[in-house]
């Protein structure tokens, strides 16, 4: 293969794992916490930027295992059988995928569950309630059997998941 080629392929495989990782994506994580943190600023003036980081960070990780997890189901369906930027088809490992997206939302669930039961937060029950529903329903989006995003429900769910639930969670966590 001439060196060219080498190169072009090259070129392809990052343009694919670009398309496989889906950065805008992460976005329905982080608005709701920047929208919520802004909120919470404007209520008392003052704000953790560490805190902020940390539950982005850890909104991050259960989107990742959303979008991995989302994959390796789809790989079951054969639903993504002609899609290369398919993580399950750049990787040829279906398990690897879903071990992958089940890690990442084993830390991130802990990572908020530190951050939203911690003396800072009093406790407050209603912030885990609202993010067990958001998650929740995250599933219900593209899990099986469930998978309601295949039934038209896909829209609707976001919505309530990224807008109010995790909106609210997040204000009262600040």
């Amino acid at each position: 293969m001439s060196e060219e080629a080498v190169a072009s392929e090259k070129q392809r495989q990052k343009k694919l794992w670009f398309a496989a990782v889906k950065p805008p994506m992460y976005t329905v994580s982080i608005i709701p916490i920047l929208v919520s943190a802004t909120a919470a600023y404007a209520a008392s003036g003052t704000i953790s930027l560490s805190k902020c980081l940390q539950l982005n960070l850890s909104s991050i990780l259960i989107i990742a295992w959303l979008n991995l997890s989302n994959d390796a189901f789809d790989a079951d369906m054969n639903i993504d059988g002609n899609k290369p930027e398919s993580v399950v088809n750049l990787t040829g490992n279906r398990n690897g995928v879903l071990a992958t997206a089940w890690a990442c939302f084993a830390v991130g669930v802990a990572w908020l569950w530190s951050l939203v039961t911690g003396p800072a937060v009093q406790g407050d029950p209603r912030i885990a309630c609202l993010l067990a529903m958001a998650i929740s329903l995250g599933y219900l989006y593209q899990g099986p059997p469930f998978r309601l995003s295949y039934k038209g429900l896909g829209e609707p769910l976001c919505f309530v998941a990224f807008g109010p639930l995790a909106t609210c969670a997040f204000y009262l966590a600040q």
